[in-house]
């Protein structure tokens, strides 16, 4: 009696732990029929263009365009598992009228994947941070993902604040995947960037313009922090020790170094953002450089992992971006 008594009780915890854990588990919805919806506002995040009702009006003519191209896709066409956000805004980001390599209205656009699933036996959707897809219209530090230099500024010593944001303005290139169209490129970032032809957004950095930048940056702050003098020395010694006649050459990453430089050719060049990239005679509002940002940390370029747990919209947002229409995306451009 005991022995029975003990087994349908070792039963009943069993189906127990199989119900909990199917009812804790995600069913996607894989067929399920989405929705799709585009909306375009300025808010307080553009307050400091000063936009004019007929630059409002004509940016939200770009986004349009830009929106038409990229809804067309069979993606976005009829999502399934999957209901699509486009949310798109002018941006004004963080000191971007501190950079001179900057011009127009940058803006951002933000798709979201909102996956439908069934937990707990309740059907439900994915909004709190879905997988999205980032797209950047002239924005150059779109171009780049971690690359850039992360020098601490101060925003009580403004000379100290601008040494940091001079450096911080050179990063390693990323490495290129391949060309997908003329003036169209996938990094190994998982950045797709859209440009002009026959205008770099990136230029080089040579050996020269680097140390003057490490050289002002520390000064600067040898005055609150003097116990850093050590580090300012060793960047001294490193560059005494390049011939000068490599000082005007291109400068190359270099992690065993203090300066972080050398200037020795490898995989790594260091470089900043072109000034000359954009036509400063076009329309604030013309898009002159178009960015797609894929968050995965899978890289576009390998293939889809044959087992997992991701819902349907990750695959889709590859997928999209795997078989762009990049024509049309550099038809967009001015």
């Amino acid at each position: 009696m005991c022995m029975t008594n003990r087994f349908y009780c070792l039963l009943a915890c069993l189906l127990c732990a199989v119900s909990s854990r199917a009812q804790g588990e995600r069913e996607y919805l894989q067929q399920k029929s989405g929705a799709y919806t585009y909306a375009y506002r300025v808010d307080e995040h553009s307050r400091e263009y000063r936009l004019t009702s007929a630059e409002a009006a004509a940016f939200d003519k770009s986004f349009a365009a830009l929106e038409a191209v990229l809804r067309r896709h069979p993606v976005l066409v009829a999502p399934k598992g999957f209901d699509v956000r486009f949310k798109a805004r002018p941006l004004f980001a963080f000191e971007h009228d501190k950079h001179p390599y900057n011009y127009g209205i940058a803006g951002e656009a933000v798709i979201e994947f909102q996956e439908w699933f069934r937990y707990g036996g309740a059907v439900q959707k994915q909004q709190l941070e879905p997988p999205s897809l980032l797209v950047d219209i002239n924005a150059l530090g779109a171009t780049i993902a971690n690359e850039a230099n992360r020098f601490e500024g101060d925003g009580y010593d403004d000379a100290l604040h601008a040494a940091a944001r001079r450096l911080n303005e050179f990063f390693g290139a990323p490495r290129l995947v391949a060309e997908l169209d003329t003036g169209v490129h996938l990094y190994a970032n998982n950045i797709i960037v859209v440009a002009k032809p026959g205008r770099p957004y990136w230029i080089p950095v040579t050996v020269q313009q680097y140390f003057d930048a490490l050289f002002r940056y520390y000064e600067l702050r040898l005055r609150k922090a003097p116990a850093e003098s050590g580090v300012l020395e060793l960047i001294r010694n490193e560059y005494a020790a390049i011939p000068p006649a490599e000082r005007s050459g291109p400068a190359f990453g270099a992690t065993e170094s203090i300066s972080g430089i050398t200037a020795s050719a490898n995989e790594f060049p260091i470089m900043t953002f072109n000034p000359g990239y954009f036509d400063r005679k076009l329309p604030r509002t013309a898009i002159q450089l178009l960015t797609l940002r894929d968050h995965s940390t899978l890289g576009l370029s390998e293939p889809d992992p044959e087992i997992g747990g991701d819902g349907p919209a990750p695959k889709a947002i590859r997928t999209l971006l795997r078989t762009l229409d990049t024509g049309a995306l550099r038809r967009l451009l001015r």
